[in-house]
């Protein structure tokens, strides 16, 4: 005869060996490759604090510089090859935020 105290220790058991199986056996997410492992970031106004944002985001390596948004054609241009310069080389550029936003491959901007 199962008494009380026997009946817990054994669902305690089993739910602790439960939870440590699954625990053991599921795959790290870091290791967990799917459609989010890069994002398209896209950034606009890049003259001053943009150019400092896009630099420092083009360093991680989770992060594709995409788009590339300005109306100063100077400042757009500069801002692709320093992007190009980072190992971004498929940039795209443009001077309307509108086109940008249409691409429904940019993750961030």
């Amino acid at each position: 005869m199962t008494d009380r105290r026997k009946f817990l220790k054994g669902a305690g058991a089993v739910a602790a060996a439960s939870t440590l199986g699954m625990s053991m056996t599921a795959k790290s997410y870091a290791n967990i490759l799917g459609a989010n492992d890069r994002i398209n970031a896209g950034f606009m106004g890049v003259n001053s604090r943009g150019n400092f944002l896009m630099r420092t985001c083009a360093a991680l390596k989770n992060v594709n510089v995409s788009h590339i948004c300005d109306v100063d054609s100077n400042v757009l241009t500069r801002n692709a090859d320093q992007a190009k310069e980072l190992g971004h080389d498929k940039v795209k550029t443009s001077k309307d935020i509108r086109k940008t936003l249409d691409d429904k491959n940019l993750d961030l901007l």
